[in-house]
């Protein structure tokens, strides 16, 4: 059996961008959403049904369902359920939006895609593609993403909510609105900062379109947004996780530290309390990781 040649991307980040640019997702990063409008075809060679499928075959990517919250449940928000792909058409057909996640992990195109975006961008943090497929009338309620997303509508229209900046910038957790309309961290170790508090927030409070296929939509991480099919809608989410600071300076810091026995064995006894050579190790440590890091930063 012949096997099929892997698709190549054969797409730069200005052709999947244009006609905005890198240099203004940079300006916008984090701070502001940006929508672009795009010509009707030029995603529709990263994805169609059929390749979707087979890269969920491939028993990679993770296919769940987007159930909405239920009425008689006050505190539930809605959720993902896992699912087989072989219930896809099922759900598809019983109203819900089916959601994969790292559909580019079973797919040759959008794993070459998320190499584009990250050095087309530049992005320090992880890079993958997943997808929707949604029927008619089906989506996502209001609910905050704590990463950047970038979606890219492939095919059918889809109607969008967003806010016109972050509720909460950079936040630790994703979050969502009740049925009772209060917000609530996903994460429930969130929430007791001042910075992580949330406001109420409603549909109408927001920004309103519909992305036609061949627009872009990029959301900084920490904002409302919801979004509808309008008709059978395929998109492909960008998702930009920022990159973990405390695990950067560990890769730049560990091969430093790990060949002197100083540091493998920790720091001096004090006996008695007396820690002077303790502070000049620390003295010590603290040059060192401000060499490494000027040096980093070159």
């Amino acid at each position: 059996m012949t096997a099929t040649p892997a698709r190549t991307l054969g797409t730069s980040i200005d052709e999947l961008l244009a006609p905005a640019t890198p240099e203004l997702f940079a300006e916008r990063w984090g701070r502001k959403p940006l929508l672009v409008r795009g010509s009707p075809h030029r995603y529709a060679h990263l994805i169609d049904e059929a390749r979707f499928r087979a890269a969920l075959a491939t028993g990679r990517p993770r296919t769940a369902v987007l159930d909405p919250p239920d009425p008689d449940e006050p505190l539930t928000a809605g959720s993902t359920r896992p699912i087989p792909p072989g219930e896809i058409d099922g759900e598809i057909d019983a109203g819900r939006t089916v959601c994969v996640t790292d559909l580019s992990a079973g797919d040759h195109t959008l794993a070459e895609l998320t190499v584009t975006f990250a050095r087309g961008l530049g992005i320090p943090g992880t890079v993958r593609v997943n997808a929707f497929l949604s029927p008619p009338g089906s989506g996502a309620d209001l609910h905050i993403d704590a990463r950047v997303t970038i979606s890219l509508q492939v095919s059918g229209r889809k109607e969008w909510w967003y806010g016109t900046e972050p509720a909460v910038a950079w936040p630790r957790s994703n979050a969502q609105v009740l049925p009772d309309g209060d917000p609530v961290w996903m994460y429930p170790w969130c929430g007791a900062e001042d910075w992580e508090q949330l406001e109420p927030v409603r549909r109408t409070d927001l920004e309103h379109t519909v992305l036609e296929p061949g627009d872009l939509l990029c959301l900084p991480a920490g904002t409302w947004h919801a979004a509808r099919a309008v008709e059978r809608s395929l998109a492909l989410n960008v998702s930009i996780s920022p990159a973990d600071p405390v695990r950067e300076l560990t890769h730049l810091l560990d091969p430093l530290l790990c060949g002197d026995p100083l540091w493998r064995g920790g720091l001096s006894l004090a006996p008695g309390g007396d820690d002077e050579q303790r502070r000049a190790e620390l003295d010590r440590l603290r040059a060192m990781v401000a060499a490494a890091l000027q040096e980093g930063a070159r």
